[in-house]
């Protein structure tokens, strides 16, 4: 049927408006889980990134691991099993879990897998009970790095099933590194410590087995005998990445104590583009060129010169720093064998404490 029309053409309006509604819910299908190391069961460090890792001290550290699993849906859930598999490095020690409920779960290892196990009993198929929305199942346990462990990374997995027999799932992970650097120097009038090749690398011992030539005490001080007592004699030293992850920003003090310095225009080091020593406060320093990169398990030489007189006595002692570069990733995450680099290429420093 046609609509009445005014003169030109337009529909006559009614003063009645129609309308209709509807409503859509949506909520997520996933539990949440956040991973980090932290104190008394609270999360300080989340390092759930390769980049934003635990660095761990070189001398040894053990951190307390958390995982803190919540039920983000709007529906109790059934069936609850928590996993932490460790995809790279040491694993950590002593799972244990506190349950909503407030019972708490012991996990079970299996060493095969590398899997810690925690089932909650009490929502299998024998309990009755659930774990409600909003709900919190905290996990601990401990890990345990030095400068010489391999990078660390563990994934936590936990699922669930809804009272419609949907299975519901969560998982975050964890990671971990650290490394260490090592310096010795000794008379360079015996031979070099071996250190082997890239790819074959061996580390040198410290001290060195002749304790003369290591000369760290006066008792075992490096003598010069005539005509060498008063010649230029070769110190060198020995830098080591004793550590598992890449280093760069190396550099070296040498501080001397007593008597005469090592000639600082004389100190050369073999590391690819290393300044020439230059003296800074009273020590001399060296470091390498930026961006430059020492591997796992390599090492490079350093000599300078010392002048003594006839009577004279030289004490001084040195110190090596360098930066761990956060380990590259594989495409599932767990970290490879090589640096991870800034989108300009440059080594990418660990920064996370």
């Amino acid at each position: 049927m046609p609509y009445p029309e005014f003169v030109g053409g337009e529909p006559v309006r009614s003063r009645l408006v129609v309308s209709n509604e509807d409503r859509f819910y949506a909520q997520t299908s996933e539990v949440n889980v956040v991973t980090g190391d932290g104190r008394n069961g609270e999360i300080v460090n989340d390092a759930d990134t390769m980049i934003n890792g635990a660095v761990y001290a070189s001398r040894g550290e053990t951190r307390q691991i958390i995982f803190i699993a919540t039920n983000s849906t709007r529906e109790p859930l059934r069936g609850v099993v928590l996993t932490n598999v460790t995809t790279a490095g040491t694993a950590p020690l002593g799972l244990a879990c506190l349950l909503p409920d407030g019972s708490s779960s012991t996990g079970v290892y299996d060493e095969s897998s590398r899997t810690w196990a925690v089932r909650w009993d009490a929502t299998t198929e024998t309990g009755t009970a659930m774990w409600d929305p909003g709900e919190t199942i905290t996990c601990t346990s401990e890990l345990t790095l030095d400068g010489g462990s391999d990078p660390h990374r563990d994934v936590t997995h936990v699922s669930a099933v809804t009272v419609k027999g949907e299975v519901t799932t969560g998982d975050n992970s964890y990671n971990a590194f650290s490394g260490n650097v090592q310096v010795i120097k000794y008379d360079g009038r015996g031979p070099d410590p071996e250190i082997g090749e890239d790819g074959a690398w061996v580390t040198p011992t410290k001290p060195l087995a002749d304790g003369r030539q290591d000369a760290n005490t006066m008792n075992q001080a490096a003598t010069y005998e005539p005509p060498s007592s008063t010649g230029a004699n070769a110190v060198r030293w020995v830098v080591t990445n004793t550590g598992k992850t890449w280093l760069t920003d190396v550099s070296i003090t040498d501080v001397t104590e007593t008597g005469p310095m090592i000639d600082p225009n004389s100190v050369v080091c073999a590391l690819q583009n290393g300044t020439l020593g230059t003296v800074v406060d009273g020590s001399i320093t060296w470091s390498a060129a930026t961006g430059a990169l020492l591997a796992p398990g390599a090492s490079f030489f350093c000599q300078g010169t010392l002048v003594m007189g006839e009577a004279d006595v030289h004490v001084d002692h040195v110190e090596v720093t360098a930066t761990i570069v956060v380990p590259a990733v594989d495409r599932e995450g767990s970290p490879s064998d090589e640096p991870q680099r800034s989108p300009g290429g440059s080594p990418l420093p660990a920064v996370n404490p």
